[in-house]
C-alpha cells in the first residue's frame, strides 16, 4: 500500500511540473488518503501484535502450592531438584572430561 502511495505521489509531482494542477491535485489527494489509510492500518496491527504477544496473567487463585493435594500435578513444567555431584552411584561413574 505505501508503494502506491509514493507511485501516486510521483505522478502528482510530475502533473505538476507539466501544468496539470487538475490530476495532480486528484493524485496529491489519492496519495494523502493512501498514506492515512496504510498509518492506521499498521498502528492497528501493531495494537494487535503487541497484545498477541504479551505474557497472560497470573491468577493468583490458581497457585498451586495454595491449593490441595495433587494440584501441582496439574501443572505443564514440574520442576526436580538437580541432582548434586556426590549423587553418583556405581552405576553412574564419573568420567574424565
Amino acid at each position: 500500500m505505501l508503494c502506491w502511495v509514493f507511485v501516486f505521489l510521483a505522478t502528482a509531482i510530475i502533473a505538476s511540473l507539466r501544468g496539470l494542477g487538475g490530476m495532480a491535485s486528484t493524485a496529491a489527494g489519492i496519495a494523502e488518503t493512501l498514506f492515512l489509510v496504510f498509518v492506521i492500518a499498521f498502528v492497528v496491527a501493531l495494537v494487535m501484535g503487541s497484545a498477541r504477544h504479551r505474557p497472560h496473567a497470573r491468577d493468583p487463585a490458581d497457585d498451586a502450592e495454595d491449593g490441595p493435594e495433587g494440584a501441582a500435578d496439574s501443572l505443564l513444567i514440574r520442576r526436580t531438584p538437580l541432582a548434586a555431584s556426590g549423587d553418583r552411584g556405581p552405576d553412574r561413574p564419573r568420567h574424565a572430561a
